[in-house]
């Protein structure tokens, strides 16, 4: 998949007159005109994640963790936040004191935080 990738970038980039690479390399794929039976290119967002990541299609130096910090006291939904975990590999959530704006009243608080998950 990913040559199939590679090979439609270059096509956007000529379509849109950008400067072309000098070189592109292809590894283990099929030329465009073959088409896969892995119908992955039907599968929604979260699914093609899952799949790839079942198949080591990712790397894990480039599978993402979203932290997410938000403060106690704002008013976005909880709920709501943990929808970030459709958009990663692993999700963590650290609540700090405050509202929206909690880091202009809780640099510590929030320095501590993203410490914690480097």
């Amino acid at each position: 998949m990913g040559g199939i990738l590679a090979y439609e970038l270059c096509c956007k980039l000529q379509k849109n007159g950008c400067k072309m690479p000098k070189s592109v390399f292809i590894l283990g794929s099929e030329p465009p005109e073959y088409f896969s039976s892995t119908q992955y290119h039907k599968l929604d967002d979260k699914e093609f994640k899952k799949k790839l990541i079942s198949i080591e299609g990712i790397p894990t130096e480039l599978i993402l963790t979203f932290h997410l910090i938000n403060g106690i006291s704002d008013t976005i939904d909880r709920t709501k936040l943990k929808l970030w975990r459709n958009y990663c590999y692993r999700c963590t959530m650290d609540f700090v004191p405050g509202n929206h704006f909690f880091i202009n009243s809780n640099i510590y608080e929030t320095t501590r935080a993203i410490n914690k998950n480097l």
